[in-house]
């Protein structure tokens, strides 16, 4: 038998672990008992129960400074942005591309920069949409995202294509020193991984570290390659955790999504493409035009159709 459905209420304590699920600045609740989520926020809220201040990007400078907060040391020293959102806020992306050629990026880590970078972060970044059509493009140069511990709390990505991004290992996203990354409805396509020693690998996903865990939902892999030979989608090291699930986050979880090809990982882990969890269109947080360096039709969300008429100090980090 399936869940029942979550009910909004007033009481400010329900958690949905009995369907009663409260939603702080306005928004719909969504999802089954004991996976709600509130969907539709106020304008400028974001969050599980819209709980959390929401700040909205529409180019690649504006998210690396929004996001970006590491310094680093040595060969991994960045330029840390401006360190705008505080712990547990959500960043929104407005649809289209984001590169390193239309703005300020993360830096480099060793030989290889990155995106977004983030040193002890939680919070969110996602798009607008959930059809995944705000775009990071490492240009077959840089890395997606860098997170380097996330004090305990999840760092999330929703709804993010990470596509054609490069680094020695994960070229999408690199996951260190007990970070906590939720992964949702994104899709890696045409990353690379280019280092070759047998430590090295991960064409879209490279998790490292004790503690370190990611959790990946309703979720893509398309093209990614690891030149170490060493997992051409996902590398995760003996002491990290990593779990590909079935099932579609909130909203979606009525929805069974549909089962793509094995992946091609390197240590213990295994699982399957997976897409088709959106079913309705995604709430919108934040205005969504174009980013101003790459505006192009191709990246405009699709018009809905209309309705008929009636009858989603630490220690230096590894080498990457």
């Amino acid at each position: 038998c399936s869940a029942d459905p979550c009910q909004a209420t007033s009481n400010s304590n329900d958690d949905g672990s009995d369907g009663n699920f409260f939603c702080t600045n306005g928004g719909d609740v969504g999802g089954t008992t004991g996976a709600c989520s509130c969907r539709d926020c106020d304008t400028g809220y974001g969050g599980q129960h819209c709980q959390s201040t929401a700040h909205s990007v529409n180019d690649m400078t504006g998210l690396f400074n929004k996001v970006s907060n590491t310094y680093g040391d040595g060969d991994h020293a960045e330029n840390g942005g401006d360190d705008i959102i505080a712990e547990g806020e959500v960043v929104v992306l407005a649809i289209g591309e984001y590169k390193c050629a239309g703005g300020t990026c993360a830096g480099y880590d060793g030989s290889n920069s990155n995106m977004i970078a983030t040193w002890g972060l939680h919070g969110e970044v996602k798009c607008t949409s959930d059809s995944g059509s705000c775009i990071l493009d490492g240009e077959n140069t840089n890395r997606g995202i860098y997170v380097y511990g996330t004090d305990g709390n999840t760092f999330t990505t929703r709804s993010i294509t990470f596509k054609d991004g490069q680094a020695g290992s994960g070229g999408g996203i690199f996951a260190t020193f007990s970070a906590i990354v939720d992964i949702r409805l994104c899709k890696f396509i045409s990353c690379r991984a280019t280092g070759l020693s047998t430590s090295q690998g991960g064409g879209a996903i490279y998790v490292v570290d004790s503690g370190t865990t990611l959790n990946i939902y309703g979720t893509s892999f398309e093209g990614n390659t690891a030149n170490s030979g060493k997992g051409d989608d996902i590398y995760k090291t003996s002491t990290a955790t990593m779990t590909i699930h079935k099932t579609c986050p909130s909203p979606y979880f009525s929805v069974v999504p549909a089962e793509g090809s094995a992946l091609s990982t390197y240590g213990t882990v295994s699982g399957n493409s997976y897409s088709g969890c959106t079913i309705t269109s995604a709430p919108t947080d934040a205005p969504s035009p174009s980013p101003t360096q790459l505006p192009t039709a191709s990246s405009t969300a699709p018009t809905p159709a209309p309705t008929p008429a009636p009858p989603l100090s630490p220690t230096p980090a590894p080498t990457p």
